[in-house]
């Protein structure tokens, strides 16, 4: 099956200063400058915030390309999937889907053999109540964090056991939850327009410039998904705007800097990277994941998804370099090869 790349030229913002009248639309130079921010951010408020502003040129080119393609028939049997995760450190990867409207979280083999579902009518332990589950983390000791439908974070064992529930925060409709290799926790707080960081007994964090959170100005109308990167020294979250692109939007982990813009999405939902720093996005305007290869974060090196995607939501990658697409409208997730 044949896929064809169509290149957004996509800018890669700077940095702003708190307060600054910024928009979901605006890219500047041609590469992301990681090292060298144009300037750095100190909170002095209990949260702060930027607006970043950006004024893309999209100039779409269609290039043949080689062909992703599915690996096999896609996984059924959910209600609207809205969420993947990846446990690396099993011996034959763990895959955890989050089966929103059945109010389960099921974990399969990489062959796609279901091997147990927590949550409502689930055969495991009967240790979880989900509720509406919508993204989902691994950190990693393989321990399983949920949000969505809940008051703050859970966070289970590998065995389906409650370890805590994190309530020390109060969020509004969170949508994305991220753990970095020191164990903190982030969460994309919908409603509030803000990233939360929480320390790993699910207090306020410290991080973000010492404010603990980041809080995201109009034009951002909503968070979605969100990742840390493999270097663990940046943290990625979807947004959208009331304007035509929404983005994405990079910052450092210790200070909460502005450091990236990604723009030229309709709809970004899920992020994720690939052992190799590749980052994956899933997009669901034009029903499709878009690649790019590490650090070239200006136009996807690959696209994932012509006539197998409807509404494409969550997305994982394991160490093999096989993806998973949680399609929410075909009640599936369909994989993928790298």
């Amino acid at each position: 099956m044949k896929r064809f790349l169509i290149l957004s030229f996509f800018g890669i913002a700077g940095l702003f200063a708190i307060w600054a009248n910024v928009s979901c639309t605006t890219s500047v130079p041609s590469t992301a400058n990681f090292q060298n921010p144009l300037q750095t951010i100190v909170a002095i408020n209990p949260t702060f915030t930027f607006t970043p502003t950006f004024t893309p040129t999209f100039t779409p080119t269609a290039t043949g390309t080689p062909t992703p393609f599915v690996t096999q028939s896609p996984w059924t049997g959910f209600n609207n999937p809205q969420a993947v995760a990846v446990d690396n450190h099993l011996a034959n990867s763990g895959i955890f889907i989050a089966d929103a409207n059945n109010n389960q979280v099921k974990k399969y083999n990489t062959n796609g053999t279901l091997d147990n579902a927590w949550g409502e009518g689930g055969k495991g332990k009967g240790k979880i109540a989900f509720q509406n589950p919508l993204s989902l983390a691994v950190d990693g000791s393989g321990n399983l964090y949920v949000v969505g439908g809940l008051s703050g974070v859970n966070k289970y064992n590998i065995a389906g056991d409650l370890i805590n529930q994190f309530n020390a925060v109060t969020f509004s409709n969170p949508r994305g939850v991220a753990v970095d290799g020191s164990g903190l926790i982030y969460v994309s707080d919908q409603a509030n327009n803000r990233i939360v960081q929480l320390d790993a007994n699910g207090n306020p964090g410290t991080g973000f410039g010492g404010a603990g959170a980041v809080t995201l100005s109009s034009p951002v109308t909503a968070l979605y998904g969100i990742v840390v990167d493999p270097t663990n020294t940046f943290i990625y979250v979807a947004v959208r705007c009331n304007t035509t692109f929404s983005s994405l939007y990079g910052f450092t982990l210790g200070s909460g800097t502005p450091v990236t813009t990604i723009t030229g999405f309709v709809s970004p939902n899920g992020i994720a990277f690939d052992q190799n720093q590749n980052l994956y996005v899933t997009d669901l305007g034009p029903a499709r994941v878009e690649e790019f290869l590490a650090g070239q974060f200006v136009s996807p090196n690959l696209v994932y998804g012509s006539g197998n995607l409807s509404n494409p939501t969550g997305i994982a990658v394991d160490n093999s370099g096989n993806i998973y697409v949680a399609d929410s409208a075909n009640n599936n997730v369909v994989v993928f090869l790298p």
